[in-house]
Protein backbone atom coordinates (compact mmCIF):
# COMPACT_ATOMS: atom_id res chain seq x y z
CA UNK A 1 0.00 0.00 0.00
CA UNK A 2 1.40 3.37 -0.95
CA UNK A 3 1.68 6.23 1.47
CA UNK A 4 -0.86 8.24 -0.51
CA UNK A 5 -3.30 5.32 -0.53
CA UNK A 6 -2.95 4.93 3.25
CA UNK A 7 -3.55 8.67 3.73
CA UNK A 8 -6.62 8.51 1.49
CA UNK A 9 -7.98 5.55 3.44
CA UNK A 10 -7.37 7.35 6.73
CA UNK A 11 -9.11 10.47 5.43
CA UNK A 12 -12.05 8.39 4.19
CA UNK A 13 -12.28 6.61 7.57
CA UNK A 14 -12.23 9.92 9.47
CA UNK A 15 -14.94 11.33 7.22
CA UNK A 16 -17.08 8.21 7.75
CA UNK A 17 -16.62 8.60 11.52
CA UNK A 18 -17.68 12.26 11.32
CA UNK A 19 -20.77 11.27 9.34
CA UNK A 20 -21.71 8.72 12.03
CA UNK A 21 -21.09 11.26 14.79
CA UNK A 22 -23.16 13.96 13.08
CA UNK A 23 -26.00 11.47 12.50
CA UNK A 24 -25.83 10.39 16.13
CA UNK A 25 -26.07 14.03 17.22
CA UNK A 26 -29.02 14.62 14.87
CA UNK A 27 -30.77 11.51 16.23
CA UNK A 28 -30.12 12.61 19.82
CA UNK A 29 -31.64 16.03 19.12
CA UNK A 30 -34.65 14.44 17.42
CA UNK A 31 -35.33 12.12 20.36
CA UNK A 32 -34.96 15.00 22.81
CA UNK A 33 -37.50 17.01 20.84
CA UNK A 34 -39.89 14.05 20.91
CA UNK A 35 -39.52 13.86 24.71
CA UNK A 36 -40.19 17.57 25.05
CA UNK A 37 -43.27 17.23 22.85
CA UNK A 38 -44.61 14.54 25.18
CA UNK A 39 -43.88 16.79 28.15
CA UNK A 40 -45.75 19.72 26.65
CA UNK A 41 -48.72 17.61 25.57
CA UNK A 42 -48.97 16.12 29.05
CA UNK A 43 -48.92 19.64 30.48
CA UNK A 44 -51.59 20.84 28.06
CA UNK A 45 -53.91 17.85 27.72
CA UNK A 46 -53.52 15.43 30.61
CA UNK A 47 -53.66 17.63 33.67
CA UNK A 48 -56.51 19.69 35.05
CA UNK A 49 -56.48 22.07 37.99
CA UNK A 50 -59.60 21.83 40.16
CA UNK A 51 -60.79 25.42 40.78
CA UNK A 52 -60.62 26.77 44.34
CA UNK A 53 -58.26 23.94 45.38
CA UNK A 54 -54.63 22.99 45.06
CA UNK A 55 -55.60 19.66 43.50
CA UNK A 56 -54.28 18.82 40.05
CA UNK A 57 -55.82 15.83 38.27
CA UNK A 58 -54.38 13.68 35.51
CA UNK A 59 -56.85 12.36 32.94
CA UNK A 60 -56.31 8.74 31.93
CA UNK A 61 -56.86 8.98 28.17
CA UNK A 62 -54.38 11.74 27.30
CA UNK A 63 -51.98 10.40 29.94
CA UNK A 64 -52.02 6.95 28.36
CA UNK A 65 -51.63 8.39 24.87
CA UNK A 66 -48.56 10.38 25.89
CA UNK A 67 -47.09 7.52 27.94
CA UNK A 68 -47.23 5.34 24.83
CA UNK A 69 -45.33 8.06 22.97
CA UNK A 70 -42.87 8.29 25.87
CA UNK A 71 -42.30 4.53 25.66
CA UNK A 72 -41.10 5.07 22.09
CA UNK A 73 -38.87 7.95 23.20
CA UNK A 74 -37.44 5.77 25.97
CA UNK A 75 -36.67 2.99 23.49
CA UNK A 76 -35.03 5.52 21.17
CA UNK A 77 -32.78 6.75 24.01
CA UNK A 78 -31.88 3.13 24.79
CA UNK A 79 -30.99 2.60 21.14
CA UNK A 80 -28.76 5.68 21.24
CA UNK A 81 -27.12 4.38 24.39
CA UNK A 82 -26.17 1.14 22.65
CA UNK A 83 -25.08 2.99 19.47
CA UNK A 84 -22.75 5.25 21.46
CA UNK A 85 -20.09 2.54 21.34
CA UNK A 86 -20.08 2.53 17.54
CA UNK A 87 -19.35 6.15 16.70
CA UNK A 88 -15.56 6.00 17.09
CA UNK A 89 -14.90 8.11 20.14
CA UNK A 90 -12.05 7.79 22.61
CA UNK A 91 -12.77 5.69 25.71
CA UNK A 92 -13.12 8.66 28.10
CA UNK A 93 -15.50 10.42 25.72
CA UNK A 94 -17.51 7.25 25.09
CA UNK A 95 -17.75 6.65 28.85
CA UNK A 96 -18.89 10.24 29.45
CA UNK A 97 -21.49 10.04 26.67
CA UNK A 98 -22.71 6.64 27.90
CA UNK A 99 -23.06 7.94 31.47
CA UNK A 100 -25.22 10.84 30.28
CA UNK A 101 -27.40 8.53 28.18
CA UNK A 102 -27.72 6.08 31.11
CA UNK A 103 -28.96 8.91 33.31
CA UNK A 104 -31.64 9.77 30.74
CA UNK A 105 -32.56 6.09 30.34
CA UNK A 106 -32.93 5.69 34.11
CA UNK A 107 -35.06 8.84 34.33
CA UNK A 108 -37.47 7.66 31.63
CA UNK A 109 -37.50 4.15 33.07
CA UNK A 110 -38.84 5.56 36.34
CA UNK A 111 -41.65 7.42 34.54
CA UNK A 112 -42.56 4.42 32.39
CA UNK A 113 -42.47 2.07 35.40
CA UNK A 114 -44.77 4.44 37.29
CA UNK A 115 -47.17 4.31 34.36
CA UNK A 116 -47.10 0.50 34.31
CA UNK A 117 -47.56 0.28 38.08
CA UNK A 118 -50.29 2.90 38.54
CA UNK A 119 -52.34 3.23 35.37
CA UNK A 120 -54.88 0.62 36.47
CA UNK A 121 -55.64 2.73 39.58
CA UNK A 122 -57.25 5.58 37.61
CA UNK A 123 -60.88 5.85 38.72
CA UNK A 124 -64.00 7.90 38.12
CA UNK A 125 -65.77 9.12 35.04
CA UNK A 126 -63.69 10.19 33.23
CA UNK A 127 -60.90 8.19 34.89
CA UNK A 128 -58.42 10.40 36.77
CA UNK A 129 -55.74 10.38 39.45
CA UNK A 130 -54.28 13.16 41.49
CA UNK A 131 -51.00 14.34 39.99
CA UNK A 132 -49.26 14.19 43.37
CA UNK A 133 -49.84 10.39 43.30
CA UNK A 134 -47.70 10.19 40.15
CA UNK A 135 -44.48 11.73 41.40
CA UNK A 136 -42.30 10.95 38.40
CA UNK A 137 -44.79 12.36 35.92
CA UNK A 138 -45.37 15.34 38.20
CA UNK A 139 -41.63 16.06 38.09
CA UNK A 140 -41.51 15.58 34.31
CA UNK A 141 -44.30 18.08 33.61
CA UNK A 142 -43.61 20.61 36.39
CA UNK A 143 -42.43 24.12 35.66
CA UNK A 144 -38.67 24.04 35.07
CA UNK A 145 -36.58 24.03 38.22
CA UNK A 146 -32.79 23.55 37.90
CA UNK A 147 -32.82 21.46 41.10
CA UNK A 148 -35.55 19.06 39.90
CA UNK A 149 -34.94 15.47 38.89
CA UNK A 150 -36.03 16.50 35.37
CA UNK A 151 -33.16 18.99 35.21
CA UNK A 152 -30.54 16.82 36.92
CA UNK A 153 -31.31 13.43 35.36
CA UNK A 154 -32.58 14.49 31.92
CA UNK A 155 -31.92 18.04 30.76
CA UNK A 156 -28.36 18.44 32.07
CA UNK A 157 -27.18 15.02 30.83
CA UNK A 158 -28.76 15.73 27.45
CA UNK A 159 -26.97 19.08 27.17
CA UNK A 160 -23.69 17.48 28.27
CA UNK A 161 -24.09 14.75 25.63
CA UNK A 162 -24.75 17.36 22.94
CA UNK A 163 -21.74 19.44 24.04
CA UNK A 164 -19.53 16.34 24.02
CA UNK A 165 -20.60 15.36 20.52
CA UNK A 166 -20.32 18.88 19.16
CA UNK A 167 -16.84 19.20 20.63
CA UNK A 168 -15.70 15.96 19.03
CA UNK A 169 -17.22 16.84 15.66
CA UNK A 170 -15.68 20.31 15.63
CA UNK A 171 -12.29 19.05 16.83
CA UNK A 172 -12.16 16.28 14.24
CA UNK A 173 -13.25 18.67 11.51
CA UNK A 174 -10.14 20.70 12.16
CA UNK A 175 -11.91 23.84 13.38
CA UNK A 176 -10.12 23.98 16.73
Amino acid sequence: MTRRSKEEQDAARREAERVLQRQFLADLLEVYQAAMKVRRLLQAKAREHIPATTVMLVHANPYEEQMLALLDVHLDFQSLESRAETISLSRPITAKLAANLRSIDKYFNEIVSEYADHFSAFTGQPPTRQLNELGHVADFIAKYNPESTFAIAFRKPFRAAVATLQGVIIQRSGYT
